[in-house]
């Protein structure tokens, strides 16, 4: 979970400038907190459907930082057409994958490099 919440973060400071609070809130009590350089909550169900979200762009940025081990989840067959995708199919790839997974955290921990 560490290396998540650094490549989260790393992540975070890279994008383009906005706005440096995201709060997901749930009964009126903050489950994550986005504020300025830290990432205060990921182990919650909003946060892990952010940090897999095609729209949130976090792995697409870990494909185009070479932070995925390919070879950790394809078997050889499907690797070789797997290394034939762009970046932005590779991480369409890991996001379909992730979302079919029961936790998809865990998952994503178990890839990277």
């Amino acid at each position: 979970m560490e290396k998540l919440v650094e490549l989260l973060n790393e992540f975070e400071i890279e994008k383009p400038a906005r706005d440096y609070t995201r709060r997901i809130e749930k009964q009126n009590k903050i489950r994550m907190c986005w504020t300025e350089y830290t990432w205060a909550y990921v182990d919650d169900e909003e946060a892990e459907r952010i940090i897999i979200s095609k729209k949130y762009k976090f792995i697409e940025w870990l494909v185009n930082e070479d932070k995925i081990d390919n070879s950790k989840f394809y078997d050889k067959n499907i690797l070789k057409w797997f290394m034939t995708l762009t970046n932005k199919e590779k991480a369409d790839s890991i996001i379909m994958n992730l979302s079919i997974q029961e936790k998809p955290i865990d998952y994503l921990i178990s890839i990277l490099k």
